[in-house]
């Protein structure tokens, strides 16, 4: 087998792997070979989509991985004049969805993303929550997503956790979820992973797991 691990400006590592034995590293993939250090190559969060395509989320725009094309790189990166392109080129967290979708967490908001396999193109829908308007900036800036058993999206920016519908394209938050981080003095989700039985484990900044 093979683990792929992100790092913070050192691109992708892929690693060997076998029981009874020690990972050995057998490539280590550039998405900025002129510019090892530079911010295409800070990897912060990874999914496979169902046509086996690896999706990558760098500080430099969303990078796809894929050995049965040529080029083997995608950049996907935010432009100014075109509405189909990411919010922003800082993106912190993707998702893959089993409908095909990549769920993108941005520095300006949620962007979803539907790949089109054969034609190497893709449609891209932003979305903003405006419910605050004294915390627009700060309540956009998506630090997590991952996709729920219900079909809903969970989102955490660094100060709330909020949740998305994708059905009515709207943003809402759980009084019960932000009270309960308050309680124990959890701030700030890094990272989030699920397991085999849909549990939800959170990394927090201040507060632990």
């Amino acid at each position: 087998g093979e683990v792929l691990i992100g790092t913070r400006g050192g691109g992708l590592l892929r690693f060997n792997t076998g029981r009874g034995i020690s990972p050995v590293l057998s490539e280590r993939i550039y998405f900025d070979p002129i510019n090892p250090s530079g911010l295409g190559n800070i990897v912060v969060s990874l999914c496979e989509d169902r046509f086996s395509n690896l999706w990558v989320a760098t500080f430099d725009g969303l990078k796809q991985y894929s050995q049965k094309h040529d080029p083997a790189f995608v950049s996907i990166r935010h432009n100014p004049d075109d509405s189909n392109s990411p919010s922003h080129d800082v993106i912190s967290s993707i998702w893959c969805s089993p409908y095909g979708e990549i769920w993108m967490g941005t520095a300006e908001g949620l962007n979803r993303m539907v790949w089109k396999d054969g034609e190497q193109a893709w449609k891209i829908d932003r979305y903003k929550d405006k419910s605050g308007s004294d915390n627009l900036l700060g309540g956009n800036k998506i630090q997590t997503v991952e996709g729920l058993a219900d079909g809903s999206l969970f989102i955490s920016t660094k100060r709330e956790i909020k949740f998305f519908n994708p059905e009515t394209r709207k943003f809402y938050k759980k009084k019960s979820v932000n009270d309960t981080l308050a309680v124990y003095g959890m701030k700030n989700v890094l990272c989030s992973s699920k397991d085999s039985k849909g549990n939800l484990y959170l990394g927090f900044a201040v507060g632990g797991l």
